[in-house]
């Protein structure tokens, strides 16, 4: 894509806006798809239940 933009003439100072904006669709379908179908609570949940801890029990 650099290159192609260096080819048209566009300064590289904003060549990484154009990264940027090309990125921004997907985020926005990651964050849509993660309040509709929460994965992090399952996640950390599986890790809790995966991992044996064996450090040293907390004096609270």
């Amino acid at each position: 894509m650099a290159a192609l933009l260096g080819e048209l003439g566009v300064p590289w100072k904003i060549m990484r806006g154009f990264a940027l904006i090309s990125r921004a669709p997907g985020l926005v379908g990651h964050i849509y798809e993660e309040t509709q179908r929460p994965a992090a609570g399952y996640v950390g949940r599986l890790a809790q239940e995966s991992v044996e801890y064996v450090g040293e029990k907390s004096s609270q």
